[in-house]
């Protein structure tokens, strides 16, 4: 920079000292047939309700405390960081730099799963700080691998809360800064 700084000239890099990105932890279950259960002992629970069976509901209650202690061995703590949108736009240029986008006659993309999931997979690790395991062991910033290994076993609607709380990222500024702006008006 040529200028010497005064009151009228400034360093853009200046603008993005000190900033924060949102941060968020996700519950993370990894045992489907316990989760099937716990679905199942409600069901039986909701109709001891209506049954006015008070046993049964008694019972049921001690089961969904039972399964609930069962799944707390399989309950990860998954921290979130939002992104900027050069790292997330360096994440989509890597995909299409492997997968290159493709048309079909009409001009339209043709779809590509594997650049799909290698997206997911990428945009999970970008934003996975760590992994906290129930015991308290720690995995920090999991790779590409590590993530597919995870959204490959994991039940679909544990990968859906992941994915939810990324979109809810990008959602959440937006209408933080929206309401900024209402508020600075």
């Amino acid at each position: 920079m040529s200028e010497a700084l005064n009151p009228a000239t400034f360093d853009v890099a200046e603008m993005f000292l000190g900033i924060s990105y949102p941060t968020e932890v996700v519950l993370f279950y990894t045992d489907h047939g316990v989760a099937y259960e716990m679905h199942q002992v409600e069901q039986e629970l909701v109709a001891a309700i209506r049954r006015e069976d008070v046993e049964a509901e008694k019972a049921a209650e001690a089961r969904k405390a039972e399964l609930s202690a069962r799944a707390a061995k399989h309950r990860y703590e998954f921290h979130l960081r939002g992104q900027s949108r050069d790292n997330r736009a360096a994440a989509r240029n890597r995909v299409l730099a492997e997968y290159p986008a493709t048309h079909d006659f009409l001009g339209r993309e043709v779809a590509n799963p594997d650049a799909d999931e290698m997206y997911a997979n990428l945009t999970w690790s970008l934003y996975i700080e760590k992994v906290v395991r129930p015991d308290g062991a720690v995995l920090v910033a999991p790779d590409e691998a590590t993530v597919k290994i995870i959204r490959g076993n994991a039940p679909d609607s544990e990968c859906a809360k992941v994915e939810t709380a990324i979109r809810g990222f990008s959602e959440g500024v937006k209408d933080g800064f929206e309401l900024l702006a209402q508020e600075h008006d």
